[in-house]
């Protein structure tokens, strides 16, 4: 090897090392929070008849499902509209020291009306006592897909502004210039299923139930000496 080449790789040695004093990194955390109203409604109808005769029962019995199912194709798309299979089922009595024996029969069969609006949702409640059904309600409720994905896409931004805010700060107190993002990790806010509450309104009307999302992202940034 040349005395020249040699000379030049002790300076690349020199500058990578005086490069490396140079560097730094930070370390920054920050976490962004909202509520959303839940957009997702989904409720149950149970429908149960019970009667002597199977034959008649059953006529009666889904006479009274076609009613009910012919008015929620027209106020709901048909997707919305899931019925569960029909339950048929003999009634026994046990009478004392003699074999059981059917006395009745009973039928039900459960239907759920999903993706509803919260307008939709308080709407359709006051309707359902018409149908005569056994009992109905709230099957469930959230936020939807869609609402969360675009909600934590901004609350992402939100964080990544407070991290950048923070790392500037540090970087103006420690004589740092030029950062850098270097690593971005979001951290698992819990994993907990949101509390889901419905909320009175002033009026005293139902007011749409709330989720808290968050976001929490920690960041690793580059930077140099000024």
């Amino acid at each position: 090897m040349t005395v020249t080449l040699k000379y030049l790789l002790g300076l690349l040695l020199v500058a990578s090392l005086s490069a490396c004093k140079d560097e730094a990194s930070l370390h920054t955390q920050a976490s962004a929070k909202t509520q959303v109203s839940a957009d997702e409604y989904l409720v149950f109808v149970d429908f149960k008849h019970k009667g002597v005769n199977q034959k008649t029962l059953m006529a009666e019995f889904l006479k009274k499902t076609e009613t009910f199912v012919a008015w929620a194709h027209q106020e709901f798309s048909k997707d919305q509209l899931a019925g569960e299979n029909i339950n048929l089922q003999p009634v026994y009595e046990y009478p004392e020291n003699k074999p059981r024996h059917i006395v009745a029969y009973q039928v039900n069969q459960r239907f759920k009306i999903s993706g509803l609006s919260f307008e939709q949702y308080n709407k359709l409640l006051p309707e359902l006592p018409a149908f005569n059904a056994q009992s109905f309600g709230q099957a469930g409720i959230k936020v939807s897909e869609q609402q969360t994905f675009i909600t934590r896409q901004k609350l992402a931004s939100d964080a990544f502004a407070k991290n950048q805010q923070k790392a500037n700060h540090l970087a103006q107190l420690s004589g740092l210039c030029k950062l850098e993002v270097s690593e971005v990790k979001e951290f698992d806010q819990g994993g907990a299923q949101p509390r889901m509450m419905m909320m009175k309104s002033k009026e005293g009307a139902q007011a749409p139930s709330k989720q808290t999302l968050s976001v929490r992202l920690g960041i690793k940034w580059r930077a140099e000496s000024c």
